[in-house]
């Protein structure tokens, strides 16, 4: 996380192909960004499978003022679709960035993927 001015940003690492992915969404949509200096594009929400982040490029994201959901997933086709194996809940926060795990109660899940690139850094 990095901030600059008054607004906050998240910049996701790229996982290792078979790792999952990552869906991103806020109330009100958000603003997303492939390479530094690029475009900002507003969408309502992120799949990182649907984005296309160049080689020297990386996903940000503006975290608006009421906050954002990350969710990490995993395809499981014996399920039928996919799985969230994890939440977090980014809020901006008076006196700094606020990140708190959301609970996901699934029954009879395989043990998640781990993977060491799910590190939060922030920086001013």
């Amino acid at each position: 996380m990095t901030q600059s001015g008054q607004r906050w940003f998240l910049t996701l690492p790229s996982a290792p192909s078979g790792y999952g992915f990552a869906t991103i969404s806020a109330l009100g949509g958000l603003s997303y960004q492939t390479k530094p200096g690029g475009a900002w594009i507003s969408a309502p929400s992120v799949d990182t499978r649907d984005v296309s982040v160049p080689k020297q490029g990386r996903l940000a994201v503006t975290i608006p003022p009421e906050g954002l959901i990350i969710t990490w997933n995993q395809m499981m086709p014996s399920l039928g679709g996919t799985v969230a194996l994890g939440a977090l809940d980014v809020s901006p926060g008076p006196s700094g960035p606020s990140v708190q795990r959301v609970n996901i109660a699934s029954p009879n899940l395989p043990p998640p993927i781990t993977s060491p690139v799910a590190s939060l850094h922030v920086q001013q």
